[in-house]
């Protein structure tokens, strides 16, 4: 009887462990592998179709060598008509992601957009602009946490990645200098992606331009100041802009620290005391060009800047064209991005909303081999701007530059 009893309590015991097993494979496998952390984001947001690299904590991006990848990206919507045109032009091409570059409901509450975007709702992911803080119309922390809701963020600048591709989302109303929380995540985050061999492409995106040619709204030099030498050093490939509501497209550009230019970076009214103050820069180098070709680009230096403020809001005109600029356009669109599943060739295209889609810009940048990043010594560099990068910012100013950006369509 003895025997029996442990024979059938052995057995129990082995049946016990076997049943375990699966639970715990999956557990350490399978859902692992789906599970994708968004810094920034809420943990509801964290899971995509695709599986990650689970040998390293950080790495999420390892895919099957047969995914293509391609995304839209538009800013300045609203709620008109012309944004119901932009959507459906969106949803023929059937991106996997979109990309909302701020100025989302020009409303009080973000329930018209909310609305209007229904249909890709589960692609998005946004950025925020000068309209998604108040348009003067209501309390802008209701609207702010309405979206942070609604789209799962706990900030509103985050990063993530999505097949081959790192995805920073900055949000340029808030504070970004070099002291402030924004600069130290976008500052880590471009250092760790850098890193990561799985990543082929790197790619931000934010409201306020940086580069623009002459139009309703100037660049926003205190920005380009800040990130632009981060996004050289550490490889950044294409930078995504709203704010001026046209679409343009730069050449291949870096960085011009040029310090023989007597006009550079004038600096007044700063007092690092009164956090309601920032620097007014009057003047800033024009970036250099790596590239004069116009649409296509093999291994180039620096960044792609596209401006696409074109979702449906009333559209600017433009006042001239910037040397550095490749090609611009006023008309309703979106900007497409189609990346090959081997991480060499990106394909950018602006499909215009007149004649269903039409094409007004394409461009291809294809990279074979790593690219070389561009040496920026930090200690010399920040050390000569230290006093326009440790000033401090505050959303309620006015400036020659950025007066512009509260209240302004």
């Amino acid at each position: 009887m003895t025997k029996k009893i442990f024979a059938t309590s052995l057995l129990l015991l082995v049946m016990i462990i076997l049943s375990l097993m699966p639970i715990h494979e999956s557990l350490s496998g399978e859902v692992k592998e789906k599970e994708h952390v968004i810094e920034g984001k809420g943990q509801q947001e964290q899971q995509f179709a695709y599986a990650a690299n689970t040998t390293t904590a950080a790495s999420s991006s390892s895919l099957p060598s047969t995914a293509n990848l391609n995304f839209a990206a538009v800013g300045d919507w609203g709620c008109t008509g012309d944004t119901t045109n932009t959507i459906k032009n969106i949803q023929n091409k059937d991106p996997e992601l979109v990309l909302a570059l701020g100025d989302l409901s020009y409303e009080n509450t973000g329930n018209c957009w909310l609305n209007e975007t229904s249909s890709i709702n589960n692609k998005l992911e946004i950025a925020i602009g000068n309209h998604d803080y108040d348009d003067k119309k209501g309390d802008p922390t209701l609207l702010q946490a309405q979206y942070k809701k609604h789209f799962g963020l706990s900030n509103t600048y985050y990063s993530f990645d999505y097949h081959n591709v790192h995805f920073i989302a900055m949000d340029s109303m808030l504070p970004y200098t070099i002291n402030s929380p924004q600069y130290s995540f976008v500052r880590n985050d471009l250092i760790s992606t850098s890193q990561n061999p799985d990543i082929k492409w790197i790619i931000v995106y934010f409201h306020h331009p940086m580069y623009t040619s002459p139009s309703e709204h100037s660049s926003d030099l205190l920005l380009r100041e800040t990130y632009h030498p981060l996004f050289d050093q550490y490889g950044v490939d294409l930078v995504l802009q709203g704010h001026n509501h046209n679409y343009q497209r730069s050449y291949p550009i870096t960085y011009n620290n040029n310090n023989n230019n007597n006009n550079y970076n004038k600096i007044s009214n700063i007092n690092n005391d009164d956090i309601s103050s920032k620097p007014t820069i009057t003047s800033a180098n024009t970036p250099t060009l790596t590239s004069t070709n116009t649409n296509t680009y093999n291994n180039p230096t620096g960044e792609i800047y596209v401006t696409a403020g074109t979702g449906g809001e009333s559209l600017y005109d433009f006042k001239n064209k910037a040397d550095f600029i490749a090609t611009q356009y006023k008309g309703y669109g979106f900007f497409n991005v189609d990346i090959s599943s081997d991480g060499t060739k990106l394909i950018g295209t602006f499909y215009a909303n007149e004649d269903i889609g039409s094409v007004k810009d394409t461009f291809t940048i294809t990279k074979l081999v790593t690219p070389k990043l561009v040496p920026v010594k930090e200690d010399h560099f920040y050390a000569e701007k230290s006093v326009v990068l440790n000033a401090k910012l505050h959303t309620n100013y006015s400036n020659d530059n950025n007066a512009d950006r509260i209240g302004s369509r």
